[in-house]
């Protein structure tokens, strides 16, 4: 419970910067 409210948290906060630099580093093979 407390795991799934912390990336919600995390989620909220990026928005789709934090999806951008996750797409840019799954690019990069990390």
């Amino acid at each position: 419970m407390l795991g799934r409210t912390k990336k919600i948290h995390f989620i909220g906060i990026g928005g789709i910067g934090m999806s951008g630099i996750a797409e840019f580093l799954f690019n990069q093979g990390i």
